[in-house]
Protein backbone atom coordinates (compact mmCIF):
# COMPACT_ATOMS: atom_id res chain seq x y z
CA UNK A 1 0.00 0.00 0.00
CA UNK A 2 1.44 3.36 -1.03
CA UNK A 3 1.16 6.22 1.41
CA UNK A 4 0.52 9.75 0.19
CA UNK A 5 3.56 12.07 0.19
CA UNK A 6 3.92 14.08 3.40
CA UNK A 7 6.16 17.02 2.53
CA UNK A 8 5.75 19.59 -0.24
CA UNK A 9 8.89 18.28 -1.87
CA UNK A 10 7.54 14.72 -1.86
CA UNK A 11 4.28 16.03 -3.32
CA UNK A 12 6.23 17.87 -6.04
CA UNK A 13 8.31 14.76 -6.84
CA UNK A 14 5.13 12.68 -7.18
CA UNK A 15 3.32 15.36 -9.18
CA UNK A 16 6.17 15.87 -11.66
CA UNK A 17 7.34 12.23 -11.68
CA UNK A 18 10.94 13.02 -10.69
CA UNK A 19 13.18 11.85 -7.83
CA UNK A 20 13.15 14.01 -4.70
CA UNK A 21 16.75 15.07 -5.38
CA UNK A 22 15.66 16.68 -8.69
CA UNK A 23 12.77 18.75 -7.32
CA UNK A 24 13.20 22.50 -7.79
CA UNK A 25 11.79 25.45 -5.86
CA UNK A 26 9.51 26.19 -8.80
CA UNK A 27 8.05 22.67 -8.59
CA UNK A 28 7.34 23.10 -4.89
CA UNK A 29 5.80 26.52 -5.52
CA UNK A 30 3.57 24.90 -8.12
CA UNK A 31 2.25 22.24 -5.75
CA UNK A 32 1.81 24.87 -3.03
CA UNK A 33 -0.18 26.94 -5.49
CA UNK A 34 2.31 29.81 -5.57
CA UNK A 35 2.57 30.92 -9.18
CA UNK A 36 5.99 31.97 -10.43
CA UNK A 37 6.29 35.77 -10.60
CA UNK A 38 3.27 36.30 -8.36
CA UNK A 39 5.23 38.25 -5.80
CA UNK A 40 4.42 35.63 -3.15
CA UNK A 41 7.80 33.90 -3.45
CA UNK A 42 9.29 35.90 -0.56
CA UNK A 43 6.97 33.88 1.68
CA UNK A 44 9.64 31.20 1.43
CA UNK A 45 11.98 33.36 3.52
CA UNK A 46 10.70 34.31 6.94
CA UNK A 47 11.92 35.69 10.23
CA UNK A 48 10.78 34.20 13.50
CA UNK A 49 11.30 35.25 17.08
CA UNK A 50 12.87 32.48 19.14
CA UNK A 51 14.53 33.07 22.49
CA UNK A 52 15.43 29.42 23.07
CA UNK A 53 19.08 28.44 22.66
CA UNK A 54 19.91 25.17 20.93
CA UNK A 55 20.52 22.09 23.03
CA UNK A 56 24.11 22.03 24.39
CA UNK A 57 24.78 18.52 23.08
CA UNK A 58 23.45 19.41 19.64
CA UNK A 59 25.68 22.48 19.55
CA UNK A 60 28.68 20.39 20.64
CA UNK A 61 27.94 17.94 17.83
CA UNK A 62 27.77 20.77 15.29
CA UNK A 63 31.10 22.24 16.41
CA UNK A 64 32.67 18.76 16.53
CA UNK A 65 31.75 18.10 12.92
CA UNK A 66 33.11 21.52 11.97
CA UNK A 67 36.36 20.81 13.86
CA UNK A 68 36.78 17.59 11.89
CA UNK A 69 36.69 19.70 8.73
CA UNK A 70 33.48 18.18 7.51
CA UNK A 71 30.43 19.88 6.06
CA UNK A 72 27.09 19.09 7.64
CA UNK A 73 26.61 15.31 7.81
CA UNK A 74 23.53 14.43 5.76
CA UNK A 75 21.61 11.64 7.49
CA UNK A 76 18.28 11.95 5.67
CA UNK A 77 18.58 13.45 2.18
CA UNK A 78 14.83 13.60 1.50
CA UNK A 79 14.12 15.33 4.81
CA UNK A 80 17.01 17.78 4.27
CA UNK A 81 15.81 18.71 0.78
CA UNK A 82 12.16 18.70 1.83
CA UNK A 83 12.33 21.17 4.68
CA UNK A 84 13.27 24.80 5.04
CA UNK A 85 16.37 25.82 6.96
CA UNK A 86 16.66 27.50 10.32
CA UNK A 87 19.26 30.26 10.09
CA UNK A 88 20.74 33.03 12.18
CA UNK A 89 23.31 35.72 11.66
CA UNK A 90 26.48 35.97 13.71
CA UNK A 91 29.57 38.08 13.06
CA UNK A 92 28.25 39.30 9.68
CA UNK A 93 27.75 35.72 8.45
CA UNK A 94 24.70 33.51 8.07
CA UNK A 95 24.65 30.07 9.69
CA UNK A 96 22.00 27.54 8.71
CA UNK A 97 20.80 24.16 9.93
CA UNK A 98 18.48 21.78 8.13
CA UNK A 99 16.44 18.85 9.34
CA UNK A 100 18.12 15.63 8.26
CA UNK A 101 21.63 17.15 8.57
CA UNK A 102 23.91 17.19 11.60
CA UNK A 103 26.14 20.22 11.69
CA UNK A 104 26.10 23.65 10.13
CA UNK A 105 25.58 23.74 6.39
CA UNK A 106 28.31 24.91 4.05
CA UNK A 107 27.38 27.50 1.40
CA UNK A 108 27.08 24.74 -1.23
CA UNK A 109 24.83 22.75 1.10
CA UNK A 110 22.71 25.85 1.76
CA UNK A 111 21.97 26.15 -1.97
CA UNK A 112 20.70 22.57 -2.02
CA UNK A 113 19.05 22.16 1.37
CA UNK A 114 17.63 25.67 1.89
CA UNK A 115 15.88 25.87 -1.48
CA UNK A 116 12.47 25.81 0.24
CA UNK A 117 13.32 28.83 2.32
CA UNK A 118 15.31 30.16 5.22
CA UNK A 119 13.70 30.96 8.54
CA UNK A 120 15.89 33.57 10.18
CA UNK A 121 15.82 33.40 13.93
CA UNK A 122 16.10 36.66 15.81
CA UNK A 123 17.23 35.26 19.10
CA UNK A 124 19.71 36.72 21.53
CA UNK A 125 19.72 33.30 23.25
CA UNK A 126 20.98 31.53 20.14
CA UNK A 127 23.55 34.20 19.31
CA UNK A 128 24.89 34.22 22.87
CA UNK A 129 25.08 30.41 22.97
CA UNK A 130 26.80 30.31 19.57
CA UNK A 131 29.27 33.01 20.62
CA UNK A 132 30.18 31.05 23.76
CA UNK A 133 30.67 27.86 21.73
CA UNK A 134 32.72 29.73 19.09
CA UNK A 135 35.04 31.15 21.72
CA UNK A 136 35.38 27.77 23.43
CA UNK A 137 36.07 26.03 20.09
CA UNK A 138 38.85 28.52 19.24
CA UNK A 139 40.53 27.85 22.57
CA UNK A 140 40.04 24.07 22.34
CA UNK A 141 41.49 24.04 18.83
CA UNK A 142 44.76 25.49 20.15
CA UNK A 143 45.24 22.27 22.15
CA UNK A 144 45.10 20.05 19.04
CA UNK A 145 46.69 22.19 16.31
CA UNK A 146 49.85 20.07 16.13
CA UNK A 147 48.12 16.69 16.47
CA UNK A 148 47.55 14.29 13.60
CA UNK A 149 43.93 13.57 12.61
CA UNK A 150 42.42 10.63 14.41
CA UNK A 151 40.59 9.51 17.52
CA UNK A 152 43.20 10.87 19.94
CA UNK A 153 42.86 14.34 18.42
CA UNK A 154 39.06 14.19 18.65
CA UNK A 155 39.16 12.98 22.26
CA UNK A 156 41.61 15.76 23.19
CA UNK A 157 39.41 18.33 21.49
CA UNK A 158 36.28 17.06 23.29
CA UNK A 159 38.08 17.25 26.65
CA UNK A 160 39.31 20.77 25.88
CA UNK A 161 35.82 21.83 24.72
CA UNK A 162 34.33 20.48 27.94
CA UNK A 163 36.82 22.46 30.01
CA UNK A 164 36.37 25.65 27.94
CA UNK A 165 32.58 25.41 28.07
CA UNK A 166 32.80 24.83 31.83
CA UNK A 167 34.73 28.10 32.17
CA UNK A 168 31.76 29.77 30.48
CA UNK A 169 29.21 28.17 32.80
CA UNK A 170 27.99 25.58 30.27
CA UNK A 171 27.81 22.03 31.59
CA UNK A 172 28.45 19.16 29.21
Amino acid sequence: MAYPPKTDIERAATHFGVPVSEVTVEMVQHVRGIPRGSGLEPMLETTVEDEEAPDTYAMLMHFGIKELGSPGAVLDEARAVGSSCKCFGYDDKDYCFSKGVIGLLTQDQEKKYCALGKNYTVAPGIKKHFAEFSEAAKEAHKKIEDMKPGMERLETWLEAMGAELGKRGIEV
